[in-house]
């Protein structure tokens, strides 16, 4: 998948997210996709917003594996993508991840308002804001 040290980041301003009773719900403009995250994998979305690294985030966690599939899952739905450049641990660490017995991040995907939210005209506009809509390039 990636090296130990490469950082993630959330697909900002693509992807908008809140968090709400401790689960997080993301909405992915490009693809008018809209996600559920429980509350073990919102701390996992917490940790990526401030541009975690996959070694930061796995510690000695013996959950690797549960860890790497649930951010391959957040990769292929374009929720985060690799950072450019590195974080520095030594002086912005990242608290590793702890999973108690039974808890795993999960993703739910939800598709059914895909053809409204791709619609969204305010996410096409420039700095100007809506109506505006941006002129083509010529």
């Amino acid at each position: 998948m990636t090296s130990i040290e490469q950082v993630f980041e959330m697909n900002k301003p693509t992807v908008a997210f809140q968090v709400m009773d401790g689960e997080t719900v993301l909405i992915n403009f490009d693809t008018g996709s809209y996600f559920s995250i429980n509350e073990p994998g919102t701390r996992v979305v917490a940790a990526l917003e401030n541009r975690a690294s996959l070694k930061q985030l796995l510690g000695d966690a013996a959950d690797e594996a549960m860890l790497l599939e649930f951010l391959k899952c957040l990769l292929d739905e374009g929720v985060i993508r690799f950072a450019a450049g590195a974080r520095d641990a030594a002086t912005d660490p990242v608290t590793p991840l702890r999973f108690a017995s039974g808890e795993t991040p999960a993703l739910q995907s939800f598709s059914d308002l895909q053809d409204l939210l791709v619609l969204d005209p305010i996410h096409d506009v420039a700095a100007s804001g809506w109506p505006n809509l941006p002129t083509a390039a010529q």
